[in-house]
């Protein structure tokens, strides 16, 4: 899956497509394993994919930190108490 189309996907679908990928790559991997696998090369793909994903949820959540932090002294109460702190 390209980047494009994983950027116009919701939070919901990412981590539907997410799971999806890893079953598709523990699937991959047993078949890899019994010699039934023809096209290898499905295995890296289905990771980058999963990196990607993964990646844009980071980034996501990155941008929502940074957003929080404009207002300096209730962004980081907020961050405060999401990470436990007081």
């Amino acid at each position: 899956m390209k980047n494009k189309e994983l950027k116009v996907k919701t939070d919901q679908e990412l981590e539907l497509s997410l799971k999806e990928f890893r079953e598709k790559l523990r699937k991959l991997n047993f078949d890899l394993a019994e010699k039934k696998l023809k096209n290898v090369g499905e295995i890296s793909e289905s990771r980058k994919t999963i990196a990607r994903i993964l990646t844009l949820f980071r980034q996501r959540a990155k941008e929502g930190q940074v957003l929080l932090r404009k207002n300096a002294s209730e962004g980081q109460a907020i961050l405060n108490k999401q990470h436990g702190k007081k």
